[in-house]
């Protein structure tokens, strides 16, 4: 095997021996030498995507606005094996995303493992672009934020901030069978700043669609996406 490198970015990559879970302090990431199977630069080497032995299989980890180390589920490496960088890239956004960003004249920004997309300038037009994408259907009125951790991340949200289901279809294929189900989506929408450590603010003066990373591996207790940032 080639040498490990040593750096991403300005974030320091310590490889130790053993057996244990990727840890973070600072701008140091340390790593588990002995469970290697096989790593992958990304952007020119600021970030790298890596296979593992033991619980944490698929890790991804580097310099974004500040250092970070998070695991992945098996879909978004199998992205970069069939279709490489810019496939593993793309199976990050969310689905929500992608499918406003189809529609054209619609940029997207994004904070860490949460994207944002501007669907309308003010409160009182979100309901007709929000018809654009699929049926839906609000779980109650916008609300009031200050310092509102959103989905519990370390991402703090002051503006305000509304609940949407979304219903669609969908299809899976297995052999020659096919089998359509009914899945509800509940997404968010805000506007105003976000704000979290090691991140440049986030100013959303339109209404925004906000979704979280797509393919983040959960831990099955909590639920939450296993990670540092």
């Amino acid at each position: 095997m080639e040498p490990l490198p040593e750096s991403a970015g300005v974030a320091l990559l310590k490889w130790q021996r053993g057996d244990f879970p990727p840890r973070m302090t600072g701008h140091i990431i340390t790593l588990p030498k002995d469970n290697l199977i096989e790593l992958h630069a990304l952007k020119s080497g600021e970030q790298y995507l890596g296979r593992f032995r033991g619980e944490s299989k698929y890790l991804f980890f580097g310099i974004d606005e500040g250092s970070f180390v998070t695991e992945l589920n098996h879909a978004a490496f199998r992205s970069f094996q069939e279709g490489g960088e810019n496939a593993f890239f793309s199976s990050l956004m969310p689905d929500i995303v992608k499918d406003y960003v189809a529609l054209g004249k619609i940029a997207y920004q994004r904070q860490g493992e949460f994207w944002t997309c501007e669907i309308a300038g003010s409160w009182d037009e979100v309901l007709s672009p929000l018809t654009l994408v699929t049926r839906t259907s609000p779980l109650g009125n916008p609300q009031n934020a200050r310092n509102l951790q959103l989905l519990g991340s370390r991402h703090l949200l002051t503006g305000k901030i509304m609940y949407f289901q979304r219903i669609r279809q969908v299809t899976q294929r297995s052999g020659k069978a096919t089998k359509h189900t009914v899945k509800a989506d509940n997404f968010v929408l805000i506007s105003g700043i976000v704000e979290a450590p090691d991140h440049t603010p986030l100013v959303l003066p339109g209404v925004n669609v906000l979704a979280e990373n797509m393919n983040l591996r959960r831990d099955p207790a909590t639920r939450r996406r296993r990670g540092m940032d």
